[in-house]
């Protein structure tokens, strides 16, 4: 009788043990702003959220407000909010982003919750409206995505935009490559009113106009994250996505040059791919363009070369050239845009240095800065002074 007691306490032990091991983490919502001016109505919600993040402006014009009295007004809302730096308050701020460091703290932040991790960013400048996440940032946001457990659901913060036509942020790409390989279910960001839900690289974007008109409810549960467009004049929440929490096939832009990499060269030849998971899609369905410093994109042609080694054509490989004449010397942004088979686009950027011999300036010397330039150089009795 013993044993038998025995063998059914184990028995019921391990069914437990390995119950509380498959049980999901709890449920809980979140909830993003485009601005702090919506933040009272957010603290109307029942039951409250677990945290809020505010993607826009805290204050108003130049002057107009206190960005600590902000923070610490969002702070005594009953739930903790998360506050991604936005132009206008660094404009605003009398010393930039030194100013909202002293009020903020870290502009810059991940936390977790309910297994998931959450990411913060700083996009902004010190002198001007456009976005830049800058190396040390970059290097930061490496580091925190490489420690998570694989597959850990994602999900990004900032004030500038994504996947947007003109390029807000001047090294989206970099940042999107960065975050490619791991589990992004989404990222929040602050846009104007017309905004719509839009994807980078098949990342879902969820914008808030900053005027607060509305923001985003989001349920996070069992498999699955539900967010909901909640406008704050009193209309009932609107559901716009259900993102799957589990990880999906990582599809990317493959690039490759395929001459020399030369500057004096006349004419540039590359070519491309679009991977799932580092397998090239094959599908005819598959279209390729390319546009070189913000001009029209022009379309690629298949790659019908046949391989010396495989003596195969590379199907789902496409082939582009261009002549360098009429380029100005230095560098030039190489844009790509693939379209998958279900009509998702997936972008790249690459740059290059062209060298012209028949006219105009010619390089004397370079440096790197290890940072992008934030202000217009300076030269002075032969010294050139840059901010960087």
């Amino acid at each position: 009788m013993m044993l038998k007691l025995t063998a059914i306490g184990l028995v019921s032990m391990t069914a437990a043990l390995f119950g509380a091991a498959a049980q999901q983490p709890p449920a809980f919502r979140f909830v993003h702003l485009g601005g702090a001016r919506a933040a009272t109505r957010a603290a109307a919600l029942t039951p409250p959220p677990a945290f809020g993040v505010t993607t826009g402006a805290l204050t108003g014009p130049p002057g107009t407000a206190d960005p600590a009295a902000a923070a610490a007004a969002l702070g005594s809302l009953g739930f903790p909010f998360h506050i991604a730096a936005a132009s206008e308050d660094v404009l605003a701020s009398a010393t930039g982003k030194e100013g909202l460091r002293k009020a903020l703290g870290a502009l810059r932040k991940s936390f977790d919750q309910g297994g998931c991790h959450f990411v913060v960013l700083d996009s902004t400048l010190e002198v001007h409206s456009c976005g830049h996440v800058d190396n040390s940032q970059l290097q930061w946001l490496d580091k925190d995505l490489k420690r998570l457990r694989k597959g850990t659901p994602v999900f990004l913060f900032l004030h500038h935009p994504l996947g947007s036509d003109g390029l807000v942020l001047d090294n989206e790409d970099r940042l999107l490559r960065l975050v490619g390989p791991h589990n992004v279910v989404a990222a929040f960001t602050s846009a104007g009113e017309s905004a719509s839900p839009r994807r980078a690289n098949g990342i879902p974007i969820f914008a808030a106009p900053a005027s607060g008109a509305w923001g985003h409810l989001v349920e996070v549960s069992g498999q699955d994250a539900r967010v909901r467009r909640l406008p704050w004049d009193g209309g009932p929440p609107e559901q716009v996505a259900i993102l799957a929490l589990e990880p999906r096939p990582q599809r990317r832009v493959a690039f490759g040059w395929d001459d020399a990499m030369l500057p004096l060269l006349a004419r540039r030849q590359f070519l491309v791919e679009l991977w799932a998971d580092r397998r090239t899609i094959k599908a005819q369905e598959v279209a390729a363009e390319y546009a070189i410093d913000g001009g029209p994109w022009r379309p690629m042609e298949r790659d019908t070369r046949v391989h010396p080694d495989s003596r195969e054509i590379s199907e789902g490989r496409f082939l582009a050239r261009f002549e360098t004449k009429g380029l100005r010397s230095g560098w030039h942004a190489l844009r790509i845009r693939m379209t998958s088979p279900d009509g998702e686009v997936f972008t790249r950027q690459e740059s290059f240095v062209s060298e012209q011999l028949e006219q105009g300036p010619r390089e004397r010397w370079s440096a790197e800065f290890g940072e992008g330039v934030q202000a217009s150089p300076i030269a002075d009795a032969g010294t050139v002074f840059v901010a960087s």
